[in-house]
This record gives C-alpha cells, sequence and structure tokens, in this order.
C-alpha cells in the first residue's frame, strides 16, 4: 500500500504480557535445572521492522523458513545473553517441549533482535524466542490471535480502512476486532501508574508553590520587622548591595536548611516510589542535584522580592517609621 514503510505481524502484542516456555541447549546434556525460560512468540516477516526493534546479529526470519524448512528461531539480546553468555549464538540450536513434553522440536538461531519490555516498561525484559508463523512446527495453539503490524510514513490511522479493504479484499469473513496505533497499547498498561503520578506531581508542584509563598512571606515580614534597623545601616554609609546580602543571607539559610531535610527525607521516602519509576532508580544521584538546585533557585528568588523592596526604602522614612 502506498504510504507503508514495512508490515508484519505478531500473535501476541509487547506490553500484554509474558508466555514463558522452557527451552534446553542441544549442545549440552540435560540436566535438572539446565532448562531455561523464555517468552514465545509467533511472528511473521517484516515485525521487527515494522514495530522498530533493531537487528543486532544473524538474518530475519523470511519466506524461506516456512513450510518443510528446518525449524529456525529469532531470539532477543536478553536470551543470548543469558543462556549463551560470552558466546555467538547465531547456528547454536535449542529445544523446547510443548505440551507438556508430549511433542519437542529443536530450533537453529539464525538471528539476534533487540529486547522488549513484553510486561511493561516497569518490568525488566524477558528473554525471548520469535518463532515463525508460518513454520509447521508450531503449534496450533500459538494461532489464535494475530495482529498485523504496519509502519507508515504520515498518519497511522488515515491508512486505517484501507488496510481492513485489503484484508477484506483476501477473506470477508475475517473479523478485525481493532485498528489502532501501537502507542494505544502502551498507553492502556501504564493508564495507572500514569494517573498516579501525575496525581503525586500534582500535589509535588503545590508543595512547592507553598513553600516559595512561605519563603517569600517570612522574609518579607522579616525585613518588614527590621526597617528601622536596615534603615540605620544605609544611614551610616551601607551600600544597596549589603542591604540585600544581609536580606538574602535569611533566605538562604531557610533555602540551606529546607533542600537539605528534604533531600535526607526523600531518600526514605522514594523508596515507597519505586514502583511509579521508569528508567530510573530511587537513588538517582543526577535527579537529586537537580532537583535540589531548582528549589534552591526557588527560595533565592522568593527571597530576592522582598530584598529588592527593601533597598527601596528611604533611610529617613526607615528611621520616622519606627521612632
Amino acid at each position: 500500500m502506498p504510504g507503508v514503510e514495512a508490515a508484519g505481524g505478531i500473535n501476541i502484542l509487547p506490553f500484554t504480557g509474558v508466555h514463558m516456555y522452557g527451552f534446553t541447549r542441544d549442545d549440552r546434556l540435560p540436566h535438572p535445572g539446565d532448562q531455561s525460560m523464555a517468552d514465545v512468540r509467533v511472528v511473521e516477516p517484516g515485525y521487527f521492522a515494522s514495530v522498530g526493534i533493531r537487528h543486532i546479529a544473524g538474518r530475519e526470519l523470511d519466506e524461506r523458513d516456512t513450510g518443510g524448512a528446518p525449524p529456525v528461531v529469532t531470539i532477543d539480546e536478553e536470551y543470548a545473553r543469558t543462556v549463551f553468555p560470552g558466546e555467538d549464538p547465531i547456528g547454536q540450536r535449542i529445544t523446547i517441549e510443548w505440551s507438556g513434553g508430549v511433542e519437542s522440536v529443536s530450533y537453529e538461531i539464525v538471528g539476534v533482535v533487540g529486547s522488549v519490555r513484553h510486561g511493561g516498561p516497569a518490568s525488566p525484559p524477558s528473554p525471548t524466542v520469535y518463532l515463525h508463523r508460518g513454520h509447521d512446527s508450531s503449534p496450533y495453539w500459538m494461532h489464535f490471535g494475530h495482529t498485523i503490524t504496519v509502519r507508515t510514513r504520515g498518519e497511522p490511522l488515515a491508512l486505517a480502512q484501507d488496510a481492513r479493504n485489503v484484508v477484506w479484499g483476501i477473506d470477508r469473513t475475517v473479523p478485525i476486532t481493532e485498528v489502532g496505533p501501537l502507542e494505544r497499547v502502551l498507553d492502556r498498561h501504564v493508564a495507572g501508574a500514569r494517573y498516579r503520578m501525575l496525581l503525586i506531581g500534582a500535589f509535588a508542584l503545590l508543595a512547592t508553590l507553598l513553600a516559595a509563598v512561605g519563603i517569600g512571606g517570612i522574609v518579607a515580614y522579616s525585613v518588614a520587622q527590621r526597617g528601622r534597623e536596615l534603615g540605620i545601616r544605609q544611614a551610616l554609609g551601607a551600600a544597596p548591595g549589603d542591604v540585600v546580602r544581609i536580606v538574602l543571607g535569611e533566605g538562604v539559610r531557610l533555602a540551606v536548611f529546607g533542600v537539605t531535610a528534604g533531600l535526607v527525607l526523600a531518600m526514605f521516602g522514594t523508596r515507597l516510589l519505586r514502583t511509579f519509576l521508569f528508567g530510573v532508580g530511587s537513588a538517582d544521584p543526577l535527579t537529586y542535584v537537580a532537583v535540589a538546585v531548582v528549589l534552591a533557585a526557588i527560595a533565592l528568588t522568593s527571597a530576592w522580592i522582598p530584598a529588592r523592596r527593601a533597598i527601596r526604602v528611604r533611610p529617613a522614612d526607615a528611621l520616622r517609621s519606627g521612632a
């Protein structure tokens, strides 16, 4: 179709859970505990390019792997790392026992692709083995569901009806239950965590605004209480910069105390938020430094406003109001 860069298919979309089966290496005698578990997906040629999974080594599954061709699989880099550490997996053979050991099939590894977090962003990548959909050794129950994956050059949904017509042009009885972007699948998976993080972020923003108003109010009150003192200092020759430093010094002390106490409390509090964190640890130093700098800047800005107001007060007016 015009506008389509790649098309493929898979029996179970990413981010919808893992489906583990046991594999053994053919070059080793089977011993208890030697079996490795892997997520199994059945794909069609073009799937990896259509969803953006990078090709790492070997070749991809293609039309030569159908029918009576020797059984082959593509593995992801997580499976290669755990089962073939420090080895080249291309050309190696693995065996899977289908139906609880009733049927065993030996597969040759022909390619390695990038890993996918099939369990969602919060789950580490699970070792994954990809079978060719058109191969006779794939069990029948692996083919119950199927999703066609398409990468387009423009808006994906603009081609939705044309894609339906292509499928129905082959078989009008095929039910098409849903057409939509892959991002929608991910959005469904992370909707709960995203809502909770937005709620926490809103409360954090509100707390930051209250802290900024509080610091500004405390410093402004302090300036009002020390108006006579600041007036005397200016009458005795204190420069405006000296007055600003005096006022800012109080804001700095508040900021240092608050940021230090906040960092200590955050080290304990973030342990409760580990399940909401994706791609960053609860003790990430860059995050702590960035937040500390932002909060210190907010505190200094809040103190700067009353400091600028203090130097605008004329010494005579400050002395007269305090008499």
